[in-house]
């Protein structure tokens, strides 16, 4: 036998002009029907319906995800069922009322050295790709002894970042720092470029940090048939020269952009 209060739930259910149509309510944590279903349960869909005071038939057409209902009726399946009316809607926060959502794991803190030197915390994020910035230093003059190489930092932004800003992958990248003046203003002394080292399977003319000796260089390189490369400075200052490519010679990558962000 139905109540006052059963008609007018039904009623509620029924009269889709006497509340606004809620939009479709399908999203990534399933449709209102699957969230209907849990809280069935074991019971029969007839019986569930008449426990919340919805017409077996219009509850049939929301269980099969055949119709949505209004607000007033979502509330009250809420209230009697004793859910979260947003979970109820589209499947959001706590399922139950009075359940907090587990706090989530932070990721550990480190203290690093930033560009600038200075000590500072670092928290890593699984968004973000890190590239090392190592202590070496490549001379844009008259070259620099190498030292035992080692890193001082990390850069850090999305692997989208590096292929978009650079064209390049991040897993292939190291920063280092560039020093004296012979590729100004290309680069300026001290600046940081992004070093390519998976350039050197297939060399281009181009920018290029390599070993000569037991000297490092940024240098603008152009390779010639017979194992012969032209090394030229873009600050005219200094001349061009040309070199035999000897087992002392070796390309650690190519310079592809330099802090403040710019292509090269």
């Amino acid at each position: 036998m139905k109540t006052a209060k059963h008609e007018q739930v039904a009623n509620l259910a029924e009269d889709e002009a006497s509340s606004k149509k809620l939009p479709s309510l399908i999203n990534k944590l399933g449709s209102f029907s699957d969230r209907l279903k849990i809280l069935a349960g074991e019971k029969a869909a007839r019986t569930f319906a008449i426990e919340l005071g919805i017409s077996p038939s219009t509850f049939h057409q929301y269980f099969k995800g055949q119709s949505e209902p209004t607000r007033p009726v979502l509330s009250v399946i809420a209230d009697r069922t004793g859910v979260n009316l947003q979970w109820l809607i589209d499947g959001t926060g706590p399922m139950k009322k009075g359940e907090a959502l587990p706090a989530p794991i932070e990721p550990p803190v480190f203290t690093i050295t930033n560009l600038e030197g200075r000590q500072v915390e670092f928290r890593p994020s699984p968004d973000l790709r890190h590239i090392p910035v190592l202590t070496v230093e490549a001379a844009c003059g008259e070259g620099t002894v190498i030292p035992s190489e080692s890193i001082k930092a990390v850069f850090s932004a999305t692997d989208a970042w590096f292929r978009r800003e650079l064209g390049a992958n991040p897993e292939n990248l190291v920063l280092i720092q560039a020093r004296g003046d012979s590729m100004a203003d290309t680069i300026m002394p001290e600046e940081m470029v992004f070093v390519d080292r998976s350039c050197v399977v297939e060399p281009c003319d181009g920018i290029w940090v390599f070993r000569n000796e037991e000297a490092l260089f940024i240098k603008r390189l152009q390779f010639f048939p017979g194992r012969k490369v032209e090394v030229t400075s873009d600050n005219p200052r200094y001349k061009p020269y040309t070199m035999p490519i000897t087992e002392s010679f070796a390309l650690l990558g190519q310079v592809i952009a330099a802090l403040p962000l710019r292509r090269l």
